[in-house]
């Protein structure tokens, strides 16, 4: 062989090395591609990843795959393998060779200085060991063979892969190559939509997630949420008997989103507004008073108690929510808490506020307690609960009585009446008159009386008014064109007309109790006059006697104790008798007096002529009234000291400088304590009956 035949040899064994390491890396680089996708597709098929994620992903194949083929298969064929390389590696495969083929190809390829005749041995024996051995045998093709075939059978098993799951394998590719696509894997479980979530709803209000099953069979589920982008919140739903799954949740926040997973499905995120609730923030009543009732304006927080008005007042009835409410007169509405409760019927309601503040004007003619139900902007109704209320009290009727004269009475012609008049009405008596009627011929006289003065009660509530008036009867004369004469019997009454007033309507005017005066002569006056003069005179003459028998009783009872030289039980009780007789008739007397102060009183007002009568009336009484304010009352306070003092019981309660305070010295005036106290109980005894005697005689002497 000559040497130009082996360096041309080496040359074919350097090319088809080439070949067989491009084929080798092709063969890894096509395997790799395959086991890459295949990877990339189960990952994806079982994370379900989003459309950024394979994009990341399939990068990151394609950097992977792009560094195998360089390096397997561009790193080859770029590489600059020489002809003593390939000798080398032939060499290492035929150890015979013994650095002969290398020398060869430096020898053949270039001027080697050296021996000419060793070169010429050299490469004589390189060629006979090359002609002896198959130099092909240095590459091995089974690795090339393998390496290739397996990416081939890889590349056969993904199309028929393809072939045969055409539909996985287009969803696949589209996933891979087309990831904003929106092709989604084909799942095993499939969910149905959340069905009835509302798009809104009110803080609070528990929101009902409801889900089915359309594919495949699962035994949980479980529902995702969140408020307001924070965190994430999850909760087991409840399987339900037709298999479907079912949860509540609380809507909170300002906006919260819902969905649900089960196997390897879950629904669409929807979104759920949370809007305030409905609520009632103040309720007033601006109520003004009418005209008659002279009330200033008030403002009530019907939430904090109920308002009071009187019948006829306007209302206005203002009503604020936390946000406005919806169209329509059917937005707001009034329900009584009793079906037969009547409310104020067609309100016009005034929006202000943006549609939160509602306010509408009545007449109040009936008390009312009423719930407040409104709709608001979203369609939302406020729970109702809280109850109003207004109280409408009707305009009182007045009232009205003759306190004096109480009863019926005889009067002279020329009498004067002093009437007391006491009226009740809850804002006011606008009109007085006294109505006086002539038995015997109706003929009728109308007095008009001042206005009476309050005395009692705030407007609103009922108040006393008072008036007084003296009334001649004299009078009744020139106003009727008439005369009163003796025998005439005249019926009077007051009455009153309050100032109610309101829409052209008023009170029946009230009337007091009717009373009747019959008119006597001066000469009828004085009979009378004598008369009581005389039953006073047999009073006093009781009262004198009853005074001389408590003397006569009090020396007895004197007696008594001077002889006993002591105060038993029963000078006790005699003593607390006689104190109870001077006090009695101590009471009797003044009660006479006055009773003769009230004829003075009634000659007077009837102008009597009986001068000698007035006189001795007053005469007697400013004398049984010192009587019965000094000596009388003196003499029952000395026989109480007496007995107080002649009581066991009450010693302790002595004065400490008392001698019988002192039980020492109460022993030494033992034997002189009954002759002291005889003393005690006769003196006043004495004084008082001779007081007594002296007023009695000079009153019987009058008389």
């Amino acid at each position: 062989m000559p040497p130009t035949a082996l360096i041309d040899s080496l040359q074919g064994i350097r090319r088809r090395a080439k070949v067989m390491a491009f084929l080798f890396g092709l063969g890894l680089v096509m395997a790799s591609a395959v086991g890459i996708l295949l990877a990339l597709v189960g990952l994806d098929y079982l994370l379900r990843l989003p459309p950024w994620p394979r994009v990341v992903f399939l990068i990151a194949a394609a950097a992977g795959l792009g560094y195998l083929a360089w390096r397997w298969v561009v790193t080859p064929m770029m590489a600059r393998l020489s002809l003593s390389d390939v000798a080398g590696h032939i060499e290492k495969a035929f150890p015979a060779f013994d650095d002969r083929l290398r020398s060869t190809v430096d020898f053949v390829r270039a001027e080697v200085p050296g021996s000419e005749v060793m070169k010429e041995r050299t490469v004589a024996e390189a060629l006979r060991i090359a002609g002896s051995v198959d130099l092909n045998q240095t590459l091995v093709v089974k690795p090339v063979a393998l390496s290739l075939f397996g990416g081939i059978a890889a590349v056969a098993a993904m199309v028929g892969l393809s072939l045969a799951f055409g539909d996985m394998a287009g969803i696949a590719t589209s996933r891979l190559f087309a990831p904003f696509a929106g092709t989604q894997w084909p799942k095993s479980v499939q969910l149905s939509p959340i069905d009835g979530l509302p798009q809104r709803v009110p803080v609070g209000q528990p929101v009902n997630v409801h889900v089915g099953l359309e594919k495949g069979r699962v035994g949980k589920a479980t529902v995702y949420y969140q408020y307001d982008g924070g965190r994430i919140e999850q909760q087991v739903m409840t399987r339900n008997e037709d298999g479907t799954f079912s949860a509540t949740l609380d809507a909170r926040g300002g906006q919260m989103k819902v969905w649900v997973k089960a196997g390897d499905d879950e629904t669409k995120v929807q979104v759920v507004d949370v809007v305030p609730r409905l609520a009632i923030a103040r309720v007033e009543a601006s109520i003004t008073p009418p005209a008659y009732a002279k009330l200033e304006p008030a403002t009530v927080n019907l939430a904090e108690r109920q308002a009071s008005t009187t019948f006829g007042a306007d209302v206005e009835l203002r009503i604020r929510f936390n946000h406005g409410l919806a169209a329509g007169p059917e937005a707001l509405r009034l329900e009584p808490v009793r079906p037969d409760m009547k409310l104020p019927q067609a309100l016009q309601w005034q929006r202000q506020d943006g549609d939160a503040l509602l306010s509408a004007r009545f007449t109040a003619t009936d008390s009312i307690k009423f719930r407040v139900k409104a709709t608001d902007l979203w369609g939302f109704s406020n729970p109702g609960l809280e109850e109003y209320e207004l109280i409408v009290r009707p305009d009182l009727t007045p009232m009205v009585m003759i306190e004096s004269p109480r009863k019926n009475e005889e009067r002279t012609a020329v009498s004067v009446v002093p009437l007391e008049i006491l009226a009740k009405d809850d804002y006011g008596i606008e009109k007085l008159e006294l109505v006086v009627k002539r038995v015997q011929d109706s003929l009728e006289w109308v007095i008009p009386l001042e206005a009476p003065a309050r005395v009692s009660g705030n407007p609103g509530e009922e108040m006393t008014f008072r008036a007084a008036h003296s009334w001649e009867l004299k009078d009744l004369a020139a106003l009727g064109n008439t005369q009163i004469n003796r025998g005439d019997v005249l019926e009077y009454f007051v009455r009153a007309q309050d100032n109610f007033y309101l829409n052209g309507k008023r009170h029946d005017p009230a009337e007091s109790g009717k009373l009747r005066i019959t008119i006597i002569s001066q000469e009828d006056l004085t009979v009378q006059l004598m008369d009581f003069l005389r039953q006073s005179h047999d009073r006093v003459r009781g009262i004198q006697n009853t005074q001389n028998r408590t003397l006569q009783e009090t020396r007895d009872l004197r007696g008594e104790i001077q002889k006993k030289n002591e105060l038993g039980l029963g000078e006790r009780m005699t003593l607390t008798r006689l104190i109870e007789q001077q006090g009695g008739a101590a009471r009797q007397t003044q009660q006479l007096a006055n009773d003769l102060a009230g004829l003075e009183r009634r000659m007077a007002e009837n102008r009597s002529e009986a001068d000698d009568l007035r006189e001795m009336a007053g005469q007697v009484r400013s004398q049984l009234e010192r009587t019965s304010q000094e000596s009388m009352t003196r003499a029952a306070r000395m026989l109480s000291s007496a007995a107080n003092a002649a009581d066991p019981n009450r010693a302790g309660a002595r004065p400490q400088n008392d001698p019988q305070g002192d039980p020492q010295a109460a022993q030494q005036n033992e034997g002189r304590q009954p002759h002291q106290q005889g003393e005690a109980t006769t003196r006043p005894g004495n004084q008082t009956a001779n007081q007594q005697q002296s007023g009695q005689q000079q009153a019987g002497q009058q008389q």
